[in-house]
């Protein structure tokens, strides 16, 4: 499951798919390894996805919100990847009607709403992240 909030972007089981594998015969540590090391490989993947897209829709890209990243490895099934410029969020949602510290008033400024895109982009690759470690996982390696 990717989702974004707060310009997190998080890659996770859910809950109930969690139990679901733990449920299995030999799950174990083993298997949380695997799930880690597929989060860990996924972060970069999400986080170039997001670069490119950005570099690619944006009018005048800076550079500063593209190179303003964290990854984080919340748990070993949750990994976030943070991006903390103070611009992510407006630049993602919009700030249409909004008047910024400056005193500046938008009328129209859309979001463009590049974690959504990103994560579009991502979502296959990641996916064969995942599949190759849980395969690898079952195989008992």
């Amino acid at each position: 499951m990717l989702t974004s909030s707060n310009f997190e972007i998080n890659a996770a089981f859910d809950a109930a798919t969690i139990a679901r594998i733990q449920a299995l015969e030999n799950s174990d540590m083993r298997f949380n390894s695997h799930v880690m090391s597929a989060i860990q490989q996924s972060l970069p993947e999400l986080q170039e996805a997001s670069v490119s897209w950005m570099f690619g829709h944006f009018k005048n890209p800076s550079g500063e919100l593209e190179s303003t990243w964290e990854q984080e490895m919340l748990s070993w099934n949750e990994g976030a990847l943070i991006n903390s410029s103070p611009y992510a969020q407006r630049r993602h949602f919009g700030f249409s009607g909004h008047t910024d510290a400056l005193g500046r008033t938008y009328l129209n400024d859309p979001g463009i709403f590049w974690a959504s895109n990103a994560i579009d982009m991502a979502t296959p690759f990641i996916e064969q992240i995942f599949q190759a470690e849980m395969e690898v996982a079952a195989n008992g390696a």
